[in-house]
């Protein structure tokens, strides 16, 4: 099996997010509610265990909220980590999940919780990936 990826430019959006070309190709900006959703669909998934990374950014004066990824019925809940800057875009291993199911899967990042400081937000993303461990 190979790794895949989800770019931000094949997602679907929900809510106030959008896909925007700066500061990076296809990026997923202005995260900031819980309604709002990050979707794909894999139409070919295999069985097995994948470690989760997701390339983004997150502005290092800003708290991070928590989100969510679910796949099918598997699911990893992370706090956003910063980074340096909006543009300073870093990849993170979100966790391993293991699939048990074949065939289309919905790919789903959900924001769970805001931070209650005033200044909070969810990450710009990129892409998402899986890789078979």
């Amino acid at each position: 099996m190979n790794a895949v990826t989800f770019p931000a430019g094949q997602a679907r959006v929900t809510g106030a997010l959008k896909i925007l070309d700066t500061p990076v190709e296809h990026t997923i900006h202005y995260w900031n509610n819980l309604e709002d959703s990050i979707s794909w669909i894999w139409p070919d998934a295999s069985p097995g265990n994948y470690l989760v990374t997701i390339n983004y950014s997150l502005n290092k004066t800003l708290v991070g909220g928590v989100f969510s990824l679910r796949a099918g019925e598997q699911q990893i809940t992370v706090t956003a980590p910063v980074t340096e800057s909006w543009y300073d875009f870093k990849t993170f291993e979100m966790g391993i999940l293991q699939l048990e199911e074949a065939g289309t899967l919905p790919i789903v990042l959900q924001a769970l919780k805001l931070p209650e400081a005033k200044e909070t937000a969810m990450p710009d993303i990129t892409w998402l990936k899986f890789i078979p461990v």
